[in-house]
């Protein structure tokens, strides 16, 4: 895929510094308030102390997650990070942060997504898949 971020439905478009993505975040175990994860989104930073993240909308909703009812925050963000090792090493330390089994992100207009599982996570992992994911 020319310009891409590998084969995972997240791609950089040659020539554009910035892509949009969602973030699906649960709530229910989550230590931290909306508030507190949109600025984290914000206090990400690159070695150059730039913000890798800009977020430019939200909204929470209810989601299921092994059968269970809960809230979400839908997050989308503006980023430049530009490699997918990058990127899902940012959500790997968000999941650690906000006590997350996994966090799912797509870029905007993509079908495919990806779904990015906490380093401490025990178990079973799932692809991710478009049904369960909520956009903004």
């Amino acid at each position: 895929m020319t310009g891409g971020l590998r084969n995972t439905g997240v791609r950089r478009p040659q020539g554009i510094s910035r892509v949009q993505l969602t973030f699906n975040i649960g709530l229910e175990n989550n230590p931290l308030n909306t508030d507190q994860i949109l600025e984290l989104f914000g206090a990400l930073v690159n070695e150059s102390r730039t913000s890798k993240f800009s977020v430019v909308g939200h909204r929470l909703d209810m989601s299921e997650y092994e059968g269970n009812p809960g809230r979400t925050l839908i997050v989308r963000v503006s980023t430049s990070v530009g490699s997918l090792s990058l990127l899902n090493g940012f959500v790997k330390a968000l999941c650690s942060w906000m006590t997350q089994d996994s966090i799912a992100y797509k870029q905007d207009g993509s079908e495919t997504g990806v779904l990015v599982y906490n380093v401490n996570h025990v178990g079973d992992k799932q692809e991710f898949n478009g049904e369960y994911f909520i956009e903004l």
